[in-house]
């Protein structure tokens, strides 16, 4: 199938043409319930390349994401829904839209929840109970210390640790909540952590922790919008 082929809306599924929508340039969380309005993924796909955006949707855009639409036609001609669907099952990415039955039910239950949600990992530690820890990049050993004892005792104590995958704070409870599995014997069933990332879910965070983060998957969860 060549790129920008649009004659596959019966194979693919929804989430692959919501991710396509969700990969163009300024597309957020709030655009993306604007241009959903027009009906179905794959009927706003197929609107979005052929350029046959109403001007009343394209007004309710920030002005920001406006001046990035004048190119979704271009680029969308460019991607292929079926190939980015294929390229992230290969990679262990898994892609949930609100309203599906694997939807994390504390996300759905958000003011404002994502439309789309990237994930690696098993969503089903979001379930439990849950605690964030966050906090400065640039922190202090005991900080570091501190931060790394909390992520292992609440893991070890059945408590999802949400936190990014930021240097500092932030990967040192993560490398606690997976040090919990370490030390982890028949009575003791901890909980793995959930990173929640501002990239995509493939390259998370900044290349230091690549390694912290695969641990994360095998445990718990990377989620990205």
């Amino acid at each position: 199938m060549s790129a920008g082929s649009v004659d596959h809306e019966g194979s693919v599924p929804h989430e692959a043409f919501l991710g396509a929508l969700a990969s163009l340039d300024g597309m957020g969380n709030s655009s993306l319930r604007v241009l959903l309005a027009l009906g179905a993924p794959e009927e706003v796909w197929s609107r979005v390349r052929s350029g046959r955006l109403p001007s009343s949707v394209l007004a309710q855009l920030p002005p920001k994401v406006r001046s990035s639409a004048d190119g979704w036609a271009a680029a969308a001609a460019r991607i292929d829904p079926d190939a980015l669907w294929a390229r992230w099952r290969s990679r262990g990415i898994g892609l949930v839209s609100i309203g599906s039955p694997s939807y994390p039910a504390v996300l759905a239950e958000d003011p404002d929840p994502p439309v789309v949600l990237f994930h690696r990992g098993d969503l089903d530690v979001l379930a439990g109970p849950r605690v964030a820890v966050i906090g400065t990049r640039r922190a202090t050993g005991y900080g570091r210390r501190v931060a790394h004892e909390l992520g292992r005792s609440l893991a070890q104590h059945g408590v999802c640790v949400v936190s990014g995958l930021a240097l500092g704070i932030d990967a040192a409870a993560h490398h606690g909540a997976v040090a919990a599995f370490d030390a982890a014997g028949p009575l003791v069933a901890p909980v793995g952590p959930v990173a929640v990332v501002g990239g995509g879910v493939d390259a998370p965070g900044p290349a230091t922790n690549a390694a912290l983060a695969r641990r994360v998957v095998d445990h718990g969860a990377v989620l990205s919008e």
